[in-house]
């Protein structure tokens, strides 16, 4: 599966995916989407940042294995 599926979002964030140099690989907004298409990611350790309007930001880590 080539898709990161985020729950408990119930209104409009922005995700940024960071690699593990801290360069920015991703970014888009998500709404009604609960889904982050990673295909394109080669596989390595990422950060998963979702920001909120008024709410403080939330990182995962996550590895991609293919």
């Amino acid at each position: 599966n080539n898709k990161l599926y985020i729950e408990g979002i119930n209104q409009t964030a922005k995700v940024v995916i960071y690699n593990a140099s801290g360069q920015v690989v991703h970014t888009q907004s998500i709404g009604n989407t609960n889904f982050i298409s990673v295909e394109h990611l080669p596989t390595g350790n990422y950060l998963l940042e979702i920001l909120i309007a008024d709410e403080q930001p939330e990182q995962i880590k996550f590895s991609i294995v293919r």
